[in-house]
């Protein structure tokens, strides 16, 4: 096994340089960061063989030509494959703009990319490494446009093609239909309080974005969607089956105003509660009117 690392720790234009640096792994060779281990982005770019990124139990296989990226506030493990294990090169960068990188990034739940050109990250990668540091004002201009040039060729790929969310084995659909199970469940048991997605994936142990999106895969629902029609379906029930004043059942399915519930009934029903409750009763009226009369003839 092969390791080299530069350790810079210093500011270069919109970046600060923390880390770098390159490793031939053995086989099955891993590492582990813990949450708050990691200042910034930490990008590793796969240039050959195979492994995988297990971030918060979500696994991810990582292959040549793939980047995987880690966030500092995730538990992350990474293993070398057995037979074909990694080589790659990683850079770990931080600072203001790296921060609002890092927010949208980790809100699309980006963890593993398929690079769309990999043989210009890996040019840019070479200049890195071999780039002899010497203090100077032309330091800050490399350090400053290579960095610039990785993330715009890390930006332009597709997150789509995570091997979590493009080409998944049995045991990710599986999984995935089962954390879309548990939400819904944890949903349909607390419907009646203010839950939020962040919420229900802290509950199961997942990422917020990773949840909707399988959520909305595994449902055909975003997880409000699901929240607010299983709400207007307990609401629907009340109105069906008892007398409590609108504003009673507004609360008892989790809706504080009773206003907005009136607006969101309306809006997935067609008509207001008040209307909904007056049809019920009418159609059961005409309906044991109907068996009464039934029943007289015979």
């Amino acid at each position: 096994m092969s390791h080299f690392t530069n350790i810079i720790h210093d500011s270069y234009g919109l970046f600060n340089l923390q880390f770098y640096g390159q490793t031939d792994c053995y086989a099955c060779w891993n590492y582990e960061y813990l949450p708050g281990q990691i200042d910034g982005l930490l990008f590793h770019f796969v240039q050959k063989g195979k492994g995988f990124l297990r971030c918060n139990d979500i696994c991810y296989p990582v292959e040549k030509d793939m980047v995987f990226i880690m966030y500092g506030n995730d538990k992350n493990f990474y293993q070398a494959d057995d037979e074909d294990p990694w080589s790659y090169v990683w850079i770990c960068v931080s600072g203001e703009y790296i921060d609002k990188l890092k927010e949208e990034m980790y809100a699309r739940g980006v963890h593993v990319l398929h690079l769309e050109q990999p043989d210009k990250v890996n040019e840019l990668l070479d200049i890195l490494l071999q780039y002899i540091k010497s203090d100077k004002r032309h330091d800050e201009l490399l350090y400053n446009g290579v960095i610039s040039l990785l993330l715009y060729y890390v930006s332009k790929s597709d997150v789509q093609s995570s091997l979590d969310d493009g080409i998944a084995n049995d045991s990710q659909i599986k999984r995935k239909q089962i954390y879309a199970r548990m939400a819904s469940d944890y949903i349909l048991s607390n419907y009646q309080n203010d839950i939020t997605v962040k919420e229900i994936a802290n509950h199961i142990g997942i990422d917020r974005s990773y949840l909707s999106r399988i959520f909305k895969s595994q449902t055909g629902q975003t997880v409000k969607e699901y929240l607010l029609q299983c709400r207007i379906d307990k609401a629907k029930y009340y109105l069906e089956n008892g007398t409590e004043p609108i504003k009673y059942i507004a609360r008892t399915v989790g809706f504080t105003y009773e206003h907005y519930f009136s607006n969101m009934f309306r809006e997935q029903v067609g008509v207001t509660p008040s209307e909904y409750r007056r049809r019920v009763r009418k159609l059961n009226i005409e309906n044991t009117k109907s068996i009464d009369n039934k029943n007289s003839n015979d």
